[in-house]
Formats: C-alpha cells, sequence, structure tokens
C-alpha cells in the first residue's frame, strides 16, 4: 500500500479506521471487532480476513470442485474423485 497511513489505523490491521467505523460497523480499536462473527472465531480470524470467511461459509459444498487447482485438491494429478 503506498498510501498507508498507520496514524489512520489505530489497530493496525490494514483497514482504516473510517471504514471499520462508518462502513463495517467494526470497533477501529480491535483488529476482532467486525459483526456477524461467531464467537468460536472471536480472536482466531482478523477484521482483514473475515469478509473472505462468510463469503465461503455462503457456498453450497462441492460447488467449487472444479476451481480447486491446490495440489492435493480436486484437479490435482492422482486425486480419487
Amino acid at each position: 500500500m503506498s498510501n498507508y497511513d498507520c496514524l489512520k489505523d489505530k489497530d493496525a490491521d490494514l483497514v482504516p479506521d473510517w471504514v471499520e467505523k462508518n462502513t463495517a460497523g467494526c470497533d477501529y480499536e480491535s483488529r476482532y471487532s467486525c459483526p456477524g462473527r461467531p464467537e468460536f472465531l472471536h480472536d482466531k480470524v482478523p477484521d482483514t480476513e473475515f469478509n473472505a470467511y462468510n463469503v465461503g461459509w455462503q457456498w453450497v459444498p462441492g460447488t467449487a470442485d472444479s476451481e480447486d487447482w491446490a495440489c492435493p485438491g480436486k484437479q490435482c494429478p492422482g486425486h480419487y474423485h
């Protein structure tokens, strides 16, 4: 980030304070504060990654198998379906 200003990011989670406070409803003094976080993730997944988890949880298991090119993964040679 070429224009990152640490003075405008009190919790140093790379999400500017104004975004957390005004847009996402997060506490800009905590890295683990975005709303909708399950209790078991309370202090495990930082605000910067929480949106990715939310999106992933909405997928139906198996619907992204054709996109899985990790090795090991669904498209990896030698993987048996």
